[in-house]
């Protein structure tokens, strides 16, 4: 397999850079936690210490394997050391790469294997490490580079079988092709190898894997290591003896504490001297993990009983930095910071433009949309149910009389109601959903909030619209609506721009919110305000002063008003029965529309409104989800 690297991926690789080494002093990360909230109030906070005064290095060219029990704060050490902690983590110490303090720019420069596997799992194992490559591989890479790239590192990873299976796979269409656990840690692995790091973060390479697979995907990492210089260094449980010897040192961490940091060798004698014996019974990696268990049984002279001896965390600590060991390490911390300096000839990388890296992002969504049912064709298939069940009741109903400017009227009602409500909560249900995923991502240097916002949008509208152009349709020609090209295409023309409304609304609350619940709660007043407010149910001229200016803030009136206009504008004639009053008959279109407060004027004006409301929503709906994405990252 190295030797494969060496020969494929890393062909073209510049051996002239002597390499990246990463040394940390005095790392501690905290946490603020909350508890005892009254009415949202909280009243009562503190600081909790995950990692306190962590120092080491990790030197170039090698792999050096981050071990401890679980909860110990190892993926805590690993996503603060590659810049890639979560918000509400704050980190403190003198983190260096080549002596040079790092800072954001190390996600460009390195890579970062997470511990959990997010993928858009209608893709195949090749078309998504294709969009991979044209997100975050160098702009000047050529496509026959980048697919002989993805080629290799299929082959090395043992993917190749699986390359043409979705991800995810699809269970309900009987899809044999399931990637299994294994397979999708080969994958991220593979995602993180796209762009060639000179310095790779795997968090939990091993978990979920069987021994052989294990074994076999530490050795690529090993090979990696060999053939380039580049410089790994990955959390891991519980090793076997075959993995530990690949890793050319270990780091060994309890309690958020460093407890050693060496060759396994000199690990096994420093817990000897420490008075712990290995039982011939366990292996190296075991044994390793029980001197940090909290308690701890050692043999004494042969004798059938064991006795448990609990020596605390924060003791094996001050003896590891009173031992020969952490001087060495403190030797090796400051031969780095003082010999190698980082410059622009470690880091010759450009990334993809941003409109390019917006392109393939509005791509991918789009292949998404299409392969998953449960997204599109079956809200389309929803959309006509609906369509063929509300216009079968109105067939034969609709004639220029007295009841049919009802009838007229509650089709209208539909088809805003009907496009405004349902594309805004599918919306709202999209940006949650695909979060994890954009976090690992973004982090990794993937692409920007704005170019994964605006895909998004891109994405969406299409698909919203195409539901709204079959359920208007539908439901305009069974009602029996005027049989005309204008007022046909001006209806469709607002309903257009109202699902744009909707879908920038669903935006908004979408990422103004923690979560959906919370954002509902926020959304149904608006929603039941701007309905009411539309003219729908009420005379917009009945409305009392303090509140009349509500119905210039809500796009249904706005809407619903171009509909109407584009029923009863030109109509002469509406038929009014010999037993009623002529005073109270609406004679012609116009009456119809002074009825209800409307205007044939102002069909400008609402689309007007509605553009701005559009973009309104969407700026804010774009700053909300920036803000979002800063706080927690």
């Amino acid at each position: 397999n190295g030797d494969q690297f060496k020969k494929g991926v890393f062909h073209n690789f510049d051996h002239s850079s002597n390499g990246f080494a990463l040394t940390w002093r005095d790392l501690s990360v905290s946490l603020t936690c909350h508890n005892d909230k009254c009415f949202g109030f909280v009243k009562r906070s503190y600081i909790r210490r995950i990692v306190e005064n962590v120092s080491g290095a990790v030197p170039p060219g090698s792999l050096v394997a981050l071990m401890g029990p679980s909860g110990a704060g190892k993926s805590t050490i690993l996503s603060a050391l590659a810049r890639r902690s979560p918000g509400g983590v704050v980190v403190t110490g003198d983190v260096r790469l080549n002596g040079r303090v790092v800072d954001d720019s190390i996600r460009k420069i390195t890579g970062y294997m997470y511990q959990e596997d997010y993928f858009m799992t209608v893709l195949t194992v090749k078309e998504h490490l294709r969009y991979m490559a044209r997100l975050k591989m160098d702009r000047r890479t050529t496509q026959l580079k980048r697919e002989h790239r993805i080629t290799t590192l299929l082959q090395v990873l043992s993917l190749t079988s699986v390359a043409d299976s979705r991800i995810g796979g699809l269970a309900s269409d009987g899809e044999k092709g399931i990637l299994s656990g294994g397979e999708k840690k080969r994958l991220s692995f593979a995602t993180a190898c796209l762009t060639l790091p000179q310095l790779l973060f795997v968090d939990e390479p091993t978990s979920g894997l069987d021994s052989f697979t294990a074994a076999r995907l530490v050795s690529v990492m090993k090979s990696i290591v060999l053939s380039t210089g580049a410089s790994m260094i990955a959390t891991i449980h519980q090793p076997s003896p075959e993995i530990l010897a690949m890793f050319s040192s270990i780091i060994l961490v309890a309690e958020g504490r460093m407890v050693f940091s060496g060759t396994t060798d000199e690990a096994l004698h420093f817990f000897q001297d420490c008075g712990f014996k290995m039982s011939k019974m366990i292996t190296e990696g075991e044994f390793l993990l029980e001197c940090l268990a909290t308690e701890r049984y050692t043999d004494e002279k042969q004798s059938t009983s064991k006795l448990k001896r609990k020596i605390p965390v924060r003791k094996l600590a001050a003896s590891f930095e009173a031992s020969k060991y952490y001087s060495g390490i403190e030797d090796t911390i400051h031969l780095y910071e003082q010999e190698n300096q980082l410059n622009s000839s470690d880091f010759n990388y450009k990334e993809p433009f941003w409109i390019v890296k917006l392109f393939w992002l509005i791509v991918r969504g789009i292949l998404e949309l299409f392969r998953n049912p449960n997204v599109q064709w079956i809200r389309i298939g929803q959309k006509l149910l609906i369509a063929w069940t509300a216009g079968v009741c109105y067939i034969g109903t609709i004639e220029l009389d007295q009841k049919g400017v009802q009838d007229v009227q509650g089709v209208l009602f539909l088809l805003v109601t009907e496009n405004v409500f349902a594309p805004m909560y599918a919306v709202m249900a999209v940006f949650p959903k695909e979060y994890p995923q954009f976090v690992r991502e973004y982090r990794n240097g993937a692409y920007s909030p704005s170019a994964y916002f605006l895909s998004k949008m891109f994405v969406i509208g299409p698909g919203a619209i195409l539901e709204a152009f079959l359920f208007t349709t539908l439901l305009y020609v069974l009602a029996g609506l005027r049989y005309e090209l204008e007022p046909y295409l001006i209806t469709t023309a607002f309903t257009f721009l109202c699902i744009n409304v909707a879908t920038s609304c669903g935006a908004l609350f979408a990422n103004a919110f923690s979560s959906i619940p919370v954002a509902m709660m926020y959304l149904l007043p608006v929603e039941y305000v701007s309905m009411v407010t539309s003219g729908i149910f009420m005379k917009l001229s009945s409305l009392p002063w303090m509140t009349s200016w509500l119905q210039y803030v809500s796009w249904f009136m706005y809407t619903y008003e171009s509909m109407c206009v584009a029923q009863w504008r030109g109509v002469e004639n509406i038929t009014c029965p010999i037993e009623e009053l002529r005073a109270t008959c609406l004679l012609n279109g116009e009456e119809v529309l002074e009825h209800y407060d409307f205007s044939a004027n102002h069909l400008i004006r609402n689309a007007v409104a509605l553009l701005i409301f559009c973009a309104l929503f969407q700026i804010v709906g774009f700053y909300c989800f920036v803000r979002k994405v800063k706080r927690e990252l």
